[in-house]
């Protein structure tokens, strides 16, 4: 669903009753299914879900357009993955990853000096 004039909520299915069961300050890895010459484009994303919503999760995505003028130095290209993720159809197949390194220590940091 819309969010803003850039920004949507995208919600990705899972088993029935499942849930992602991340930390608060977990992410999951997104590759898109390249078609025959593109390339695996992989980037992390926080869920904006909680683990107390089954069956499914929700994340939060900017679409990235290319800025500038092509050949210009200040030239930007579009985002190839928010771009990708705002161009799919209901019911495409994302691949998804979770690795335990991507996991960040909440507040408050136990062990820590400042």
């Amino acid at each position: 669903s819309k969010y803003n004039h850039d920004t949507s909520i995208f919600e990705f299915g899972l088993e029935p009753g499942q849930s992602l069961s991340l930390p608060v300050c977990g992410c999951i890895l997104m590759a898109n299914m390249p078609g025959e010459g593109e390339t695996d484009e992989v980037r992390p994303y926080t869920p904006i879900s909680d683990n107390s919503m089954l069956g499914k999760f929700q994340l939060l995505i900017k679409r990235y357009p290319a800025w500038g003028e092509q050949g210009f130095v200040n030239y930007k290209p579009p985002g190839k993955m928010s771009n990708y993720i705002h161009e799919l159809k209901v019911g495409a197949t994302v691949r998804f990853k979770h690795i335990p390194f991507n996991i960040k220590k909440p507040y408050p940091f136990t062990g820590v000096r400042t």
